[in-house]
C-alpha cells in the first residue's frame, strides 16, 4: 500500500525533525552507524516518560509502527490534540509521498507519541 515510502524516509522525516528535543523523550540510539543510511529493517529503542506512573518505557519504534501511527492520524482516528499541521503533515507523506511532507519537531513529536503511547499525551 505504501510501497513508495521507503524506511529510510520514514526514519529521516520523523527521527531527523528534532522531536526528542522535549523532556518526554530519553536518550534515543540507533543501533547502526549515523554516518550511514538507516538499513532496510531499522528499529529504534525509544524511551518515554510513562504519563500514567512515575518511569519510564522504552518502547520500540520501526518504520510499519510510524507508518501506522501517521495513518491513525490520517484517518482521524487520533484526533484528541493532534495538530492540523500533523494532521496535514501524515496525509501528505501517506497519499502524496515523503517529497510533499515536511515534519517539524511538533508534528513528529505527536507522530511519536501515537506510535508509542497510542495518543497523544504530552503537548
Amino acid at each position: 500500500m505504501y510501497e513508495h515510502i521507503t524506511p529510510q524516509e520514514t526514519y529521516i522525516h520523523i527521527f531527523g525533525s528534532g522531536f526528542d528535543t522535549w523532556s518526554w523523550w530519553g536518550g534515543i540510539a540507533p543501533q547502526w552507524d549515523q554516518r550511514e543510511d538507516a538499513p532496510d529493517f531499522w528499529n529504534v529503542a525509544v524511551p518515554v516518560e510513562d504519563p500514567y506512573k512515575d518511569g519510564w518505557l522504552q518502547m520500540v519504534v520501526t518504520h510499519n509502527i510510524l507508518l501506522g501511527a501517521m495513518r491513525r492520524i490520517a484517518d482521524g482516528r487520533v484526533s484528541k490534540y493532534v495538530s492540523q499541521y500533523t494532521y496535514e503533515e501524515c496525509v501528505a507523506f501517506l497519499k502524496d509521498g515523503p517529497d510533499h511532507a515536511d515534519f517539524d519537531a511538533g508534528a513528529a513529536d505527536q507522530v511519536m507519541q501515537v506510535a508509542t503511547l497510542g495518543e497523544v499525551v504530552y503537548g
